[in-house]
């Protein structure tokens, strides 16, 4: 943490896991989101800003994570085109356009690496998350241990310009806001 000393840090808080042996699949599609704008806009540069991802978990199971993540970009491409639209019961029908509108973006991470151009803190003991009351065991009627999505960020003093805690999995400010925000307060 020491290298983030004078630069600005955009934390953002991952639920991680919604069960034991699921993961929040909506958290991948934002990691996903930011990496790609970062290797498109180099928005670290830009901004002198670091992207921190805070994960409650230890390297092991964050190595899982990293494993697991090209199945969790199939799940958003399967919940937007779901298939034979006339046989969708209205409930997966306004899942779908809540998916189309909120997860625009297409990534096939398919037979690749995961790009990683974040850190993502290890936060196996939950001391930050904790710290941050963001760390639960119960939440959005899921029980395990997990982050609530959040999102800081931090001038390069030290002090919180901006802070958005979600009220449930999918209440997320978009990646687009969130740039918006950095170019109006830092």
């Amino acid at each position: 943490m020491e290298k983030m000393r004078g630069k600005n840090v955009l934390l953002i808080s991952s639920r991680g896991r919604y069960s034991d042996t699921n993961w929040c699949t909506i958290c991948n599609y934002q990691y996903a989101d930011y990496a790609d704008i970062e290797l498109k806009e180099k928005i670290r540069k830009k901004y002198n800003i670091e992207i921190v991802f805070l994960m409650p978990y230890d390297k092991e199971t964050l190595i899982q994570w990293e494993k697991d993540f090209p199945e969790q970009m199939v799940k958003v491409e399967k919940w937007k085109n779901p298939g034979v639209l006339d046989s969708l019961t209205d409930k997966q029908k306004t899942w779908m356009d809540f998916a189309r509108a909120n997860y625009p973006k297409t990534f096939d991470f398919t037979g690749k690496k995961v790009p990683l151009p974040f850190p993502v803190l290890i936060d196996d003991k939950q001391e930050v998350s904790k710290g941050l009351d963001l760390f639960r065991t119960e939440w959005g009627k899921s029980i395990t241990a997990q982050n609530i999505p959040a999102i800081y960020l931090i001038d390069k003093d030290g002090i919180i310009r901006f802070k958005y805690i979600s009220q449930n999995t999918t209440d997320r400010p978009t990646s687009a806001y969130i740039i918006e925000m950095i170019e109006k307060l830092l």
